[in-house]
């Protein structure tokens, strides 16, 4: 990477640790490992034979997955990093170390898996239940699954996002945070002078959206296509495909004392002046008031502009209609 988005490899550090304690890993704290590196084997098998249902030795029952990957290489030195760091962190069945190498000048993860923890049928349960619907007002066919261990997280993608590639998307296996939201189109938007009102009103919205995005984002990269009464054909009337939301990076951070941190702004490529405009905010890196802080601005910005920014549930956009034990799932049954 030709920049530094971090100040230091503590910081970049801390924040991957940070992303695997919001993934459920606990720290395992150095007492801890420096008594399981001074035991001795003997030990550790009298220990296993006192406790028939634990692990058994590291050694003999985990085996790492990967061997230490480097992350992208700083092109600028850090500051202030001149001792090696380590910090380990444990899931049960799941061990990952990660530490900072100031010979190599380089961040390494290894992580280590038992063997044991596979799912199979065993241990792998179907659970079928009814929920009360308040919108149907009825009760409503639930199922959920229930595995012992999760699955597989992509570790390696992650942590190159967390260093900040701004050529990588957040992907939807990395559990990222979303909130959602949608331009509701104008009154009377088949009149001609409404219609160029309401577009000009979203040009001004999307020239505003382009300043607070990377430097590196070109005028070609925001340009979003933009379908009147005047220029509409048959193909705008049809489903959009998967290529119809256009992604930016937007840095949240301010000055040079502050921690980076950046979300995703995902909108819709055709802004179509009969239908809504989709706009999307993922984060991975941001704090929950840097978030809400951009999201104030934004509804703002839509109001100086006299747009009608609405917020829409995530589920409205999801294949999946089980998206929580507790809440039901809307079936509205369609006839001809």
């Amino acid at each position: 990477m030709d920049r530094t988005d971090y100040r230091s490899h503590s910081e970049l550090l801390r924040e991957m640790v940070r992303q695997r304690l919001i993934q459920d890993y606990q720290i395992v704290p150095r007492s801890i490992i420096e008594q399981s590196t001074g035991r001795g084997e003997t030990d550790r098998k009298s220990m296993v034979k006192g406790n028939a249902g634990t692990l058994v030795s590291a050694r003999r029952r985990i085996t790492p997955t990967t061997r230490p990957y480097p992350l992208p290489r700083w092109t600028q030195p850090f500051r202030d990093d001149n001792i090696h760091q380590t910090h380990t962190l444990s899931m049960g069945h799941r061990i990952q170390r990660l530490s900072y190498n100031p010979q190599s000048d380089a961040i390494e993860v290894v992580q280590y898996y038992s063997r044991f923890a596979t799912n199979d049928p065993e241990n792998v349960q179907t659970y079928h239940y009814h929920l009360w619907c308040p919108v149907l007002q009825r009760y409503t066919k639930v199922t959920q699954q229930f595995r012992k261990y999760a699955d597989e997280y992509l570790w390696n993608k992650v942590d190159n996002l967390v260093c900040g590639d701004a050529g990588m998307k957040l992907f939807e296996g990395s559990r990222f945070r979303r909130i959602m939201f949608r331009i509701i189109p104008d009154d009377n938007i088949t009149e001609p002078a409404k219609e160029a009102e309401y577009v000009n009103k979203f040009q001004r919205f999307k020239e505003y959206v382009s300043k607070q995005l990377l430097e590196d984002i070109g005028p070609e990269q925001m340009e979003i296509k933009v379908v009147t009464n005047a220029n509409r054909t048959q193909q705008d009337d049809a489903p959009a495909g998967t290529d119809r939301f256009k992604n930016f990076r937007m840095p949240l951070k301010k000055g040079s004392t502050e921690k980076y941190q950046w979300m995703e702004m995902v909108m819709d490529s055709t802004f179509d002046t009969r239908r809504t405009y989709k706009i999307m905010l993922h984060w991975l890196v941001a704090s929950a008031i840097k978030v809400e802080a951009q999201v104030q601005l934004l509804q703002r910005r839509c109001a100086q502009y006299g747009l009608r920014l609405v917020s829409f549930p995530q589920d409205s956009i999801s294949s999946d209609v089980q998206l929580h034990p507790f809440i039901a799932p809307i079936v509205i049954p369609v006839s001809d």
